[in-house]
C-alpha cells in the first residue's frame, strides 16, 4: 500500500468515490487546502496573545475554544524551554491533514501508517525529542477541544508511549510540575530549583515506602523546613495531577495519587511527632528532646522505616528509642516515650504498611518492647522502696 507523504503533499489531491455506478473524482484545490490550514492555524496561531482569547473567531464564525488556548498557554508558561507557537501551529496544521488522509484510507491498515506519519511529522517539526514531546502535548490539548478528533487523539496517545518509555515524558512532567514552585522557595534556601525537580522525578520514578520517601527528602530539611519541603512537593504533585488526562497516563495517575497520600501522611506524622517530643521535654527535662538526635525528623525517620518492615523484630523496635535515650533518663520516662510511640504507630494510615499482617506484627513487637520496659520500671520502683 502506498503512503501519501505529509511533507510535499500535492496541493491538488483527488478524492475518489462513485456516482450512479461510475467512478467520480473530486479535486481538492489549493484554495481548499489553504482554507483548512487557515482554520486550524487560527485556533493556535494567536496562542501567545491572551488578550485575544475572547475575540478570536474561525473563518466560519465558530468561536475558538478559549479553554484550549488558555490550557496550552498555561502549560508552556511552566516549561523553561517550550517550543514556539509557530512550531505548534505548523504541527497542528499537519496533523489536521493527517485526519483527512486517514479518512481516505478507511478500511485499510491506516492506523499504523498514521502513527508512523505522526512520528515523522514531529521529527520534521523539531529534531529534539524533548521539544517533540512538548509539541505533542500542545497539539493534544488543541484537538481535545475539537469534536470528531477521537481517532487522532487515540493515535497521539500511542505516539506518547514512546516518550514514556524513553523517560522524556517524565523529565518534562517534572519540569512542568516542580520548577515554577521550586523557583519561589529554593533560592532563599540556597538551593537550585533543579535540585527539587530531580527529587520530584526520583519520587515518581521509584516505588517508595514512607521511610524511603522520607529519607529521599531528609537532606532538604537542613535548608527548608519540613513543612516548606512537603508543601512544595504537594503543590507540584497537584499540578502534575491536573495535567494527566489521557489513557496512557492512568498507571502514572495511580502512582501519583499514592504519592500525594504519602506526602500528606508525612506532614501529619511529623506534626504529631513534634507535639509528642515537646510534651516529653516539658514532662521530663532529663529525657532528650531529640535535638542532638535530629529532633522530630529523626523520630519520623525511625518510625517510618520501622513501618515499612515486612517482618519486624524486637531489635528493630528498640532501635526507635536509642536516638532519644540517655543515661540520665529514668525507666518510667522510657515507658512514657514508648506508649506515645505506640499511639503514633496506631495513627498511621494503612498505606504506610506493606500489608495488614505486617502492621499487626509491628504492633505486637512494639507492645512487647513496651511491656519489657514496664517490667524494668516496676523492678526499679520496687528496688527504690527497699
Amino acid at each position: 500500500m502506498s503512503v501519501l507523504p505529509i511533507v510535499g503533499l500535492e496541493l491538488v489531491e483527488p478524492s475518489r468515490g462513485t456516482r450512479k455506478g461510475h467512478a467520480a473524482t473530486t479535486v481538492r484545490t489549493q484554495s481548499d487546502l489553504t482554507n483548512i490550514l487557515e482554520e486550524i492555524g487560527n485556533s493556535v496561531g494567536k496562542l501567545a496573545d491572551k488578550r485575544l482569547l475572547g475575540t478570536v473567531k474561525q473563518r466560519h464564525g465558530t468561536a475558538v475554544n478559549k479553554n484550549a488556548l488558555k490550557r496550552i498557554a498555561d502549560y508552556y508558561d511552566k516549561l523553561p524551554d517550550a517550543p514556539s507557537e509557530d512550531k505548534l501551529s505548523d504541527l497542528v496544521n499537519r496533523l489536521q491533514l493527517l485526519i483527512d488522509l486517514r479518512q481516505q484510507r478507511e478500511g485499510e491498515d491506516g492506523q499504523r501508517v498514521a502513527t508512523d506519519e505522526i512520528l515523522q511529522t514531529l521529527a520534521a517539526a523539531d529534531s529534539d525529542e524533548r521539544n517533540q514531546y512538548m509539541l505533542l502535548q500542545g497539539a493534544r490539548i488543541h484537538f481535545e477541544s475539537n469534536t470528531g478528533a477521537d481517532a487522532l487523539i487515540g493515535l497521539l496517545d500511542k505516539v506518547e508511549q514512546s516518550f514514556n518509555e524513553s523517560g522524556i515524558a517524565l523529565d518534562v512532567r517534572a519540569d512542568y510540575a516542580m520548577l515554577s514552585h521550586a523557583s519561589k522557595v529554593a533560592p532563599s534556601a540556597g538551593l537550585q530549583p533543579e535540585v527539587l525537580r530531580d527529587r520530584y522525578r526520583e519520587m515518581l520514578l521509584s516505588g517508595m515506602n514512607l521511610g524511603q520517601l522520607f529519607y529521599t527528602l531528609s537532606d532538604l530539611y537542613k535548608r527548608l523546613s519540613f513543612h516548606a519541603a512537603v508543601d512544595v512537593f504537594l503543590k507540584a504533585a497537584g499540578d502534575d495531577l491536573e495535567a494527566v488526562s489521557n489513557a496512557s497516563d492512568r498507571t502514572f495517575l495511580g502512582a501519583l495519587l499514592k504519592q500525594l497520600g504519602i506526602l500528606k501522611t508525612m506532614r501529619t506524622v511529623y506534626e504529631s511527632a513534634t507535639g509528642f517530643l515537646d510534651k516529653m521535654e516539658r514532662l521530663f527535662p532529663n529525657f532528650s528532646n531529640g535535638a542532638k538526635a535530629g529532633g522530630p525528623a529523626a523520630l519520623v525517620g525511625e518510625l517510618l522505616t520501622f513501618c515499612s518492615e515486612h517482618q519486624a523484630s524486637v531489635e528493630t523496635g528498640r532501635k526507635i528509642l536509642k536516638p532519644f535515650d540517655n543515661a540520665a533518663a529514668k525507666s518510667s520516662e522510657r515507658v512514657v516515650f514508648f506508649n506515645g510511640l505506640l499511639d503514633l504507630h496506631r495513627d498511621m494510615p494503612d498505606h504506610a504498611f506493606p500489608s495488614h499482617q505486617a502492621r499487626l506484627m509491628q504492633l505486637s513487637v512494639l507492645t512487647a518492647v513496651c511491656s519489657d520496659l514496664t517490667e524494668i520500671e516496676e523492678r526499679a520502683f520496687e528496688a527504690s522502696k527497699s
